[in-house]
């Protein structure tokens, strides 16, 4: 178990192995004491989620199975709300999905998104024209001679600017111009928005590109200002739905609208019964018996019906 899920981090974007190998091991080497607790099917939860691509993460996964594993070394029982946010978390996404947003993050981390764009020539183009840009030169000259960017870059030797958030958001947007490094970061933003840059590598002008980026919550789009969309001829729409479908987003429509609200109202009282059933003692076979029964059901009723409506309502309905 512990090889292969290192094996699977080494393939993960974004230093994901130097991030959470150690984690792993951790909770590993506690796996019998983790397998002795009546929690155990939380704990094993957030472990899993621990392998999830990061960009699929809702919040600090690897913090979270730090308390977890603090909590576990302590033999102190997960708190009520410590279990409800578990709980919220619901199951890792499908394999499938994993498979897709995971090799889609190499993409992203090299900002390499021209498997998306049926005319990269586009693109290729306004970066000939930044390169030749004698105002956009001379600016960056005068900036570099009153401050040391070098300070600022990364290991790459990029400088990246404010980045534009969800909704237009803007946190820490206060202005400041005391400070040398607020004087160069506000002259540097301004830069980027004068030539529509998202950053600087050493003297390389980086201009915006069209980026598709799957996040928690959705698949984010943007699309740069001084671009000429054409939505028919510019991108590969095909590729950016197999990559949103990673969310689990099912058909939609007036008949199967109806249909998934039913279910997700069965798979609510489902968990209520659930609830009362674990109250009352009951486990395994017991407490699926006394759910479906509570429901109507018929006593053939095949089990999985019950793990399909709990699943559905531990995800987003579609």
């Amino acid at each position: 178990m512990l090889k292969t899920d290192l094996a699977l981090l080494r393939e993960r974007a974004f230093h994901h192995f130097s991030r959470c190998s150690m984690r792993v091991r951790g909770i590993l080497k506690l796996r019998r004491k983790i397998d002795g607790r009546s929690d155990s099917n939380l704990i094993w939860r957030v472990y899993d989620w621990l392998l999830v691509p990061l960009s699929m993460w809702p919040i600090d996964i690897d913090g979270l199975a730090g308390h977890v594993a603090d909590e576990i070394d302590g033999g102190r029982v997960l708190d009520e709300d410590l279990r409800l946010l578990i709980w919220f978390l619901g199951d890792p996404p499908t394999a499938e999905a994993q498979r897709a947003v995971g090799a889609f993050e190499h993409e992203v981390e090299s900002g390499q998104y021209e498997k998306l764009l049926r005319q990269p020539e586009k693109f290729r183009e306004r970066e000939a024209v930044l390169e030749g840009d004698s105002d956009l030169a001379r600016a960056w000259t005068r900036i570099k001679q009153s401050y040391e960017p070098t300070r600022y870059q990364n290991k790459r030797g990029v400088i990246r600017r404010r980045m534009s958030e969800e909704r237009n958001f803007r946190r820490g947007w206060t202005f400041k111009w005391k400070a040398k490094k607020d004087r160069f970061l506000a002259l540097f933003d301004a830069m980027c928005y004068r030539w529509c840059l998202y950053g600087m590598e050493g003297d390389k002008p980086l201009g915006m590109k069209l980026s598709v980026n799957p996040t928690p919550y959705g698949t984010l789009i943007m699309i740069p200002g001084r671009w000429s969309l054409d939505c028919r001829r510019d991108v590969d729409w095909k590729m950016i739905g197999r990559l949103h479908r990673a969310h689990g987003a099912a058909r939609q429509g007036p008949k199967l609208s109806m249909a998934h609200v039913e279910m997700h109202q069965e798979g609510i009282r489902a968990e209520a019964l659930c609830r009362e059933g674990r109250l009352a003692g009951l486990r395994g076979e017991r407490l699926t018996d006394y759910v479906l029964d509570e429901m109507g059901k018929d006593p053939g009723t095949d089990p999985s019906w019950l793990k399909r409506r709990l699943k559905l309502i531990r995800k987003p309905t579609a």
